[in-house]
């Protein structure tokens, strides 16, 4: 039962992370003719009632996935997690005047299948972030930063795909916010509110809290959702799965089950993939045409208008 109220909870926060990525695309996009500073845009987007609709169902989607990895394990948790893309392809079809092809809900039904095989058949139990050394998170922390901000680098220097690098550097401080949110949760669980405000996870929470926050507004304004969206929401899972089962202890099946799990996790791959192609070729969002900060884009778009 505990794990079904796990997962339920995952899948409603997806839905709320999916509601907030819609809601902010749409308010951001409008930004990057702008320019200026991060703080000049966040006080511009201040101002904007659909991007504080955003703000709140990203704060509830995140309580959400707070509670799904208290009381559950990570590994199960953020793979669930990944239903945010299809239903962000979703809200993007309804609200940015994205339209789907066949072959995009073919790959939405895929990459859902694919997903519920992956966590049946990799059927994590176990762990224990508590008992996890201060080194252990030292390294591992120190890998999953290391990776964000090279990726965070080369989206600075690249010509092309800035929108994705930031993706996925945003995927792999929410998967390490996301370990830090399960070591409060079981500190909660073992101590009280007490062991919570004595923790450093807490504080160090606090402050991927906002970075995590600073990257996902960078991505959205870098480009279109489907340039965006697959960076963090399988990035975030399949780090995750690394955190509960590498340095939490989390154990998984073997065997028969652990090839089925790698299966089905070839199988997400390959769907997001096809979910992508399948979006990327009718263009961006509305109102994306020549806004990725490219200048043959901007001269595509005028000559076209």
């Amino acid at each position: 039962m505990t794990l079904l109220i796990a997962i339920l909870l995952s899948l409603a926060g997806a839905a709320l992370n999916a509601t907030a990525s819609v809601a902010q695309r749409a308010e951001n996009r409008e930004e990057t003719d702008r320019g200026g500073s991060m703080l000049r845009m966040l006080l511009d987007l201040a101002s904007r009632p659909i991007w504080w609709l955003g703000i709140a169902a990203m704060i509830s989607g995140f309580a959400c996935e707070a509670v799904a990895l208290t009381i559950g394990q990570i590994a199960v948790v953020e793979p669930v997690m990944i239903a945010e893309l299809p239903l962000t392809i979703i809200g993007a079809r309804l609200f940015l005047d994205r339209h789907l092809t066949g072959r995009a809900w073919a790959a939405i039904v895929g990459l859902a299948v694919a997903v519920a095989v992956f966590v049946a058949a990799l059927g994590p139990e176990g762990g224990d972030p508590a008992a996890v050394r201060l080194w252990e998170w030292l390294v591992a922390g120190g890998i999953t930063v290391a990776a964000a901000v090279v990726c965070v680098v080369i989206a600075q220097r690249a010509h092309g795909g800035r929108a994705a690098f930031l993706g996925i550097a945003t995927g792999a401080v929410f998967a390490l916010m996301s370990a830090l949110v399960s070591g409060v949760g079981t500190l909660y669980s073992h101590g009280g509110l007490g062991l919570v405000l004595t923790s450093w996870q807490t504080y160090a929470a606090l402050v991927a809290g906002p970075s995590s926050f600073f990257l996902l507004q960078k991505a959205l304004q870098a480009g279109s959702l489907v340039a965006s969206q697959p960076g963090f929401t399988l990035i975030n899972p399949l780090v995750s799965v690394f955190w509960g089962v590498l340095v939490f202890g989390e154990t998984t099946r073997t065997g028969l089950w652990l090839a089925v799990s790698g299966v089905a996790a070839v199988g997400v791959v390959a769907a997001t993939i096809a979910l992508v192609r399948a979006t990327e070729h009718q263009g961006g969002d509305r109102s994306d045409t020549g806004q990725t900060g490219d200048p043959r884009s901007a001269a595509a778009a005028e000559r076209g208008s």
